[in-house]
C-alpha cells in the first residue's frame, strides 16, 4: 500500500476510532292592547352538568424527578432502595462489561472497572499471552494497535475478539468498514494491494456496497447484547447509517445482522442491571424486516427507570431481578 493512500486510511480510520402550538333593538309598533292573559308559568332550568369534586392536593400522584447516577456509591444507592443486593449487582455488571470488551468505565454510571488490566499500557508480549488464553479484551487490544496503518489485519483481530465475546469488537468492526466504504474510488484504483483487499472485503463482488456490511456488524452487537452495549452515540451512528441506505439496503443489512449473530453462537445473559438508551428499540431499524431486532431473551419482564447521568442526560437503568 503506498503511502499517500495509507495517509487517507489512516486519516479516515482515525477519525471513526477517535440525542430533540344583539337581538333587534326596534321598538314594536303601538297598536291594540290584548286582553291580559295569565302568565306562563317560569321556565325549568336545566340541571347544571355534575363538577367532580376537587382530587385533594394529598391525593395527587406526583412524579418523582429522576435519580442521577453519577458514580457507583449513586447505582448503589438506587438499587438497594429497590431491595436489590447492590454489591452483587455491581459486581456482575462489571464483569460482564470486562468480558465483553469493555475495559474502560461506563459512561452513564461512571462505573469503573476494578482490577482490570489496563491493556492499553501492557506491552506486545504480554498482550499475547493473555491473548493466547482467550481473553477477548487482548485480542482486541492487539487489533487496536493496527489501526490506522493496517485497518484489514485490525479487522482480522477485531473478528477473533468478537468470537471470544467481544461486543465492543463488534461495534468497532463496523466503524472500520464504514471508514474503508468511504474511501475514494480513485485511492482505492491507484494502489494494487489496497486493491485487492478492499475486493476481498467486498467478496469479489465489485458492485457491493461495504456500508451495508457495516450497518450489519453493529446491528449484530444490538442483537446479541441489546441496550447494554448501545450508548446514545452507537445507536445514532445505526440511525445516520441506515438513513444513507435505501429501505432494501436495509433489509438487507438487518437479515445479514442475523446471520452474523448466529455465526457467533450463544453468548451469557445479560446482567441483572445494566444501562441502556431510552427507547432504544424504536430507535433501531429492521422493525419493518423480516428480521426485526427484539430485547434479548429474558428481558421481556425487565423493569426500565429513566434516570439521569453525571452530565443530566437520560438514559434507562434496566433491572431484571431482585434479591
Amino acid at each position: 500500500m503506498s503511502r499517500a493512500t495509507l495517509a487517507v486510511v489512516a486519516l479516515l480510520v482515525v477519525v471513526s476510532v477517535l440525542g430533540w402550538y344583539q337581538p333587534w333593538s326596534t321598538a314594536p309598533v303601538p297598536g291594540a292592547v290584548p286582553p291580559p292573559r295569565p302568565a306562563p308559568p317560569p321556565p325549568v332550568a336545566p340541571a347544571p352538568e355534575p363538577v367532580a369534586a376537587p382530587v385533594p392536593a394529598t391525593d395527587v400522584a406526583a412524579e418523582a424527578p429522576p435519580a442521577t447516577i453519577r458514580d457507583e456509591a449513586d447505582l448503589a444507592a438506587f438499587l438497594t432502595a429497590r431491595g436489590i443486593r447492590a454489591d452483587q449487582a455491581i459486581a456482575e455488571l462489571r464483569a460482564w462489561r470486562a468480558r465483553r470488551g469493555f475495559a474502560g468505565p461506563d459512561p452513564r454510571t461512571g462505573l469503573a472497572p476494578e482490577g482490570a488490566a489496563d491493556y492499553a499500557a501492557l506491552d506486545e508480549a504480554t498482550l499475547a499471552g493473555l491473548a493466547a488464553g482467550g481473553d477477548a479484551s487482548a485480542v482486541q487490544a492487539l487489533a487496536y494497535r493496527k489501526l490506522p496503518g493496517d485497518p484489514f489485519g485490525a479487522l482480522e483481530g477485531l473478528r477473533a475478539a468478537a468470537a471470544l465475546g467481544s461486543a465492543a469488537a463488534l461495534l468497532e468492526i463496523g466503524a472500520v468498514i464504514g471508514t474503508l466504504a468511504e474511501l475514494p474510488p480513485d485511492a482505492i484504483d491507484a494502489d494494487p494491494t489496497l486493491r485487492q483487499r478492499v475486493r476481498e472485503l467486498k467478496r469479489e463482488d465489485p458492485a457491493h456496497d461495504l456500508r451495508i456490511d457495516a450497518l450489519a456488524w453493529r446491528l449484530a452487537a444490538a442483537r446479541q447484547y441489546g441496550p447494554a452495549v448501545l450508548d446514545g452515540a452507537q445507536v445514532g451512528d445505526i440511525e445516520a447509517a441506515a438513513a444513507d441506505l435505501g429501505p432494501d439496503a436495509v433489509a438487507t443489512a438487518c437479515a445479514q445482522s442475523l446471520a452474523i449473530m448466529a455465526g457467533l453462537g450463544a453468548r451469557d445473559p445479560l446482567p441483572a442491571v445494566f444501562p441502556g438508551e431510552v427507547g432504544v428499540y424504536r430507535r433501531l431499524p429492521c422493525g419493518d424486516s423480516a428480521a426485526p431486532i427484539v430485547p434479548p431473551a429474558g428481558t421481556a419482564n425487565c423493569p426500565r427507570t429513566r434516570v439521569l447521568d453525571r452530565n443530566g442526560q437520560p438514559f434507562a437503568l434496566w433491572t431484571c431481578r431482585a434479591d
